[in-house]
């Protein structure tokens, strides 16, 4: 048989150390509970090419009696209805070959018990095989190839184990385990099985604290995540519910309704449900089962719904709906928009009505042949009188007397703009244009003067006057 190593044995587990996530200080017992069963199932896909414990294998390592009385008492019925059905089966053939209907009764099955089952396996060291005086060449030959096995077997049985010890270790902190040290000096004479490891969690840590409580009550009342069937939902409301059921602060048949309730509340296609199952209850209170089953079943028709609107080609009908909405909003939005223009247009064209009749323009607003049959109609007739009417032609006396009001206007010196002097005739580099001299007759030179600067070519300098007074004077 080839030898395995502790870490290769490890290595094989289906779940490692950082597949567990509990607390390391603390654990709950919910958690204690996840960590005992990823463990066996670890053990069990260990292949058993030895056969011991059948289906159990290497799960006895971790395992208690308890369990394996469990899995045996189900062997031991499975078998025993098998035997039933395969006895009915041949009185069926039987009144069939004597001509009569095949109606034989299914035989009464005794359940099995305890004593029914295989003791629990236990794998011990066998230690080195003994030879006697009287044993002949070749039964010490037979007890020597028997110690073999035994010894190979409990060797991959002891390696095993000490891979679970280890996995332990690492998922939880080393000071767990202190209490099962029987030496604090040489941690070679502690030697803690992993079921004496495993029973040491389960008795130290089978309560659960308040701040634990309250961690579950938080993943009870989380909604539910609705990309996911309402399986999904359910299922884990279940756990929290298991998760409390033997403490002090279990979850009621009311507290779990209540709670669904307000979450299909929240959502869409749910809501009609919750109304359905309301007006159910009023007849017959629901059970918890019953409440499961009553929104799994509504789940899975709308769910059926939406595929055979995908496969017709259609697109999600919350998504349509919530477009249309949106549309309708928008929709809205503009009417009113569209109302509120088109009452501020006929306030205004009321208004400039009113306004050209108060100044007595006699053709103003001409009268409307008909009232309008509409909103529009009147807005268009009232913009339509408020446009300006056209200039009737000026008499000889108003355009004298229009020249006359022009001429005296235009000879007051406080309506005239003022306009550039000549007297700004001079441009100097360092002053710009100026009343006073050019740039070679400068007494206040700026660094880089430039006495060759001009008014039409300034080489650089001062900009001052130039915008204004352009134009006006030439050399």
């Amino acid at each position: 048989m080839t030898t395995v190593s502790v870490i290769d044995i490890k290595s094989a587990f289906i779940y490692q150390a950082a597949d567990f996530n509990p607390d390391k200080e603390r654990p709950t017992k919910t958690e204690v509970s996840n960590v005992t069963e990823k463990i066996l199932k670890n053990l069990v896909n260990i292949p058993n090419l030895e056969g011991i414990a059948g289906d159990f294998g290497y799960a006895i390592i971790y395992a208690t009696q308890a369990e394996w009385f469990d899995v045996e008492l189900k062997r031991l019925n499975a078998i025993r209805q098998a035997a039933a059905i395969e006895a009915q089966l041949e009185d069926n053939a039987d009144l069939v070959s004597n001509g009569e209907p095949p109606d034989a009764p299914l035989a009464a099955i005794v359940p099995a018990v305890h004593a029914d089952c295989e003791p629990f396996p236990v794998i011990a060291n066998p230690g080195p095989f003994v030879i006697k005086p009287a044993d002949s060449e070749k039964q010490i030959t037979i007890k020597k190839l028997i110690n073999t096995q035994d010894l190979a077997l409990y060797s991959k049985y002891a390696t095993i184990e000490a891979a679970v010890c280890l996995l332990l270790r690492e998922i939880f902190s080393a000071t767990l385990f202190s209490d099962l040290n029987s030496s604090t000096v040489n941690p070679v004479y502690n030697r803690i099985s992993a079921r004496e490891m495993r029973a040491h969690l389960e008795t130290k840590y089978d309560k659960l604290l308040p701040k634990h409580i309250a961690k579950v009550m938080v993943d009870f009342n989380s909604d539910p995540d609705c990309a996911r069937p309402m399986e999904a939902y359910f299922e884990r409301q279940q756990m929290c519910i298991d998760q409390l059921k033997d403490t002090l602060e279990p979850i009621s048949d009311f507290t779990k309704k209540r709670t669904a309730r307000g979450h299909f509340l929240g959502i869409p296609y749910l809501q009609q449900a919750v109304i359905d199952f309301d007006r159910a209850e009023l007849i017959a209170e629901k059970t918890w089962s019953q409440t499961r089953e009553f929104f799994v079943g509504e789940d899975l028709q709308y769910r059926d719904k939406q595929e055979s609107l995908s496969a017709a080609g259609i697109a999600n009908s919350a998504v349509v709906n919530n477009n249309l909405e949106q549309i309708n909003a928008a929709i809205s939005a503009i009417v009113d928009k569209n109302e509120r223009l088109e009452s501020a247009l006929t306030d205004m064209a009321t208004a400039m009505a009113q306004g050209n009749m108060a100044q007595g323009k006699e053709n103003s607003v001409p009268a409307p042949a008909a009232p309008p049959s509409s909103d529009l109609q009147k807005i268009l007739a009232a913009l339509e009188a408020t446009k300006p009417q056209p200039p009737k032609p000026k008499t000889d006396m108003e355009r004298i007397l229009a020249a006359l009001e022009q001429r005296t206007n235009g000879g007051n010196r406080n309506n005239r703009s003022r306009k550039p002097t000549l007297r700004h005739k001079f441009y100097c580099w360092s002053h710009g244009v100026n009343v006073s001299h050019n740039g070679d007759s400068c007494n206040a030179k700026k660094h880089g003067h430039n006495e060759a600067a001009t008014y039409c070519n300034q080489l650089g300098g001062h900009k001052f006057g130039l915008e204004r007074w352009c134009g006006l004077v030439k050399e």
